[in-house]
């Protein structure tokens, strides 16, 4: 490798930042662009977001990072992660046809002639409502019904890397490890599924405007003369492939063994195992591919994670917000003093946490069971991260049976993780150590082990993690609390969906926005 440090991008819903690596995981600079807005709605429920900010962002956080002289001048290759399921629509001159719709947009295609000539396949094994919800949540089948100009003039449907790589090297190229979402391919050959293919009609979009899929690793190109003055990088810099954020995140705390799962506790809260085979998390349900070749990353994902957090504290969190303010800590901090005032259980009361959609279980609501009269506010936000850490755990325990794998070692990543008390209850639940990396930025760190291991510093992954990969504390846990947590498990929180389906199907009925 050319240089000693490798820069990482890792542009987000709500910021994107510019962090240079070494070879030992040490940042040794970091720049953080915070969008002036995260997305903007033209309509209730919208969300869409000019790629051009992403762009400027980009150019921004690399040019002040660059102002270090010193990691300017050994910054070896430049890698680019990004949030899944976003994407560009580029014309054939390509110039942006339309802004972006983010990933927590909600609206639907109508998609009014259902599942086709699919419909009896799918009923005949009972996933006929999971797969037209797939499709209906399928953007570019909204683009398709209700923008077919837009959709026309479309050459290229890219994701976010693949855009700003494009702007950096002039060439068109997407990580098989990047690709997750609501597109026609085909995760375990790594490759497009056939127009011929059911899958394809779930996602129909047109093979031709789709990118050539690369491996993790790979050079997609050298930075241009244009790249070059827009940001301040060296022209002839590589830039390399790499995977999306979560599967950057997954690599980099440390995740490389079957024994070890990656919890996110981000907007999105999420589990992900890293396996030597390709196992559908649930039937029907993708294997991600994972960043290390050979691996694979079955998934779970809670939608609204921790953005019920968010929307607890913005809600009945005013008060708070006031106090911390007066102490000189963020919100989340002084709430989090109030999960040590309430005991494991939150005497009784329960959180079911599906307060968005959940593909197996489109009908679903989120719910409080229990509520009584002695109940606090810090009752209630204990069982938020209470029912949260309960539906990651039901979604290892599936993943788990379906690999056959017995998951020993949790990492946390996201912004949840920075919480003590939230890492303690999670080591509480599951049984089982938390590992907490010792940066915050898991997701930039593993774009700058993918670069290290495809320019020769590191053999292989598993070396590049015992150099690159540390922990700043491990919880271990509390076994009698974790005998407190099976318990209402087993007894209480697997059986509640079933016991609520008919109720939670007569609301979606009754509601225009499902």
């Amino acid at each position: 490798m050319k240089g000693d440090y490798a820069l990482a991008i890792d542009c987000g819903t709500q910021s994107l930042r510019a962090m240079a690596f070494d070879a030992k995981g040490t940042m040794v600079a970091k720049s953080t662009y915070v969008y002036e807005r995260a997305y903007f709605s033209l309509q209730k429920g919208w969300a869409e977001q000019d790629p051009m900010i992403w762009w400027n962002a980009l150019c921004s956080s690399v040019g002040k990072v660059l102002e270090n002289k010193e990691v300017a001048s050994g910054i070896g290759s430049i890698s680019i992660t990004a949030m899944r399921d976003t994407y560009v629509s580029l014309d054939k001159d390509m110039n942006i046809v339309r802004p972006s719709i983010v990933w927590l947009d909600q609206r639907r295609a109508r998609c009014s002639d259902g599942l086709g000539k699919d419909a009896f396949a799918m009923s005949l094994v009972g996933m006929s409502a999971t797969a037209l919800d797939a499709k209906k949540s399928t953007l570019a089948i909204w683009i398709q019904e209700n923008e077919p100009g837009n959709w026309e003039r479309t050459r290229h449907y890219i994701s976010i890397p693949c855009f700003l790589g494009y702007k950096l090297t002039g060439k068109l190229a997407d990580s098989d490890s990047n690709i997750c979402g609501h597109l026609p391919y085909d995760y375990r050959n790594a490759r497009w599924y056939k127009q011929s293919d059911m899958k394809w009609r779930l996602t129909p979009i047109e093979l031709d405007k789709l990118p050539p899929i690369v491996p993790t690793g790979s050079v997609i190109g050298f930075v241009t003369g244009e790249g070059s003055a827009a940001t301040g990088l060296e022209e002839g810099l590589s830039v390399i492939a790499v995977g999306n954020d979560k599967a950057c995140e997954t690599i980099g705390s440390g995740c490389l063994d079957s024994s070890w799962a990656s919890v996110s506790f981000g907007t999105t809260a999420t589990i992900q195992l890293s396996i030597p085979k390709y196992v559908e998390p649930q039937t029907f349900m993708p294997c991600y591919r994972a960043v290390a070749p050979g691996l694979f990353n079955p998934e779970i994902q809670l939608y609204r994670g921790y953005w019920m957090v968010s929307w607890f504290s913005s809600q009945f969190g005013c008060n708070d917000a006031l106090e911390a303010s007066k102490l000189g800590i963020s919100v989340e901090q002084y709430m989090d003093r109030m999960l040590d005032q309430v005991d494991p259980g939150c005497d009784g009361l329960l959180m079911q946490p599906y307060w968005g959609p959940v593909l197996k279980k489109p009908e679903c609501k989120g719910s409080f069971i229990g509520c009584a009269s002695y109940h606090t506010k810090a009752h209630f936000y204990r069982s938020i991260i209470e029912g949260i850490n309960f539906g990651l755990m039901e979604g290892c325990d599936v993943m788990s049976s379906r690999a056959k794998i017995k998951v020993t070692h949790l990492t946390s990543n996201g912004g949840g993780s920075k919480s003590p008390q939230v890492c303690q209850i999670t080591a509480d639940m599951f049984g089982l150590p938390v590992h907490c990396p010792q940066t915050n930025e898991t997701s930039g760190l593993g774009c700058a082990m993918t670069a290290f291991v495809s320019q020769g510093v590191f053999k292989d992954y598993q070396e590049a993690s015992q150099a690159m990969v540390s922990f700043r504390s491990v919880y271990q846990p509390n076994m009698a609390n974790h005998k407190i947590y099976s318990d209402i498990y087993h007894k209480r929180y697997l059986g509640l969906y079933k016991r609520l389906r008919s109720i939670y199907r007569d609301m979606l009925k009754e509601t225009s926005n499902g």
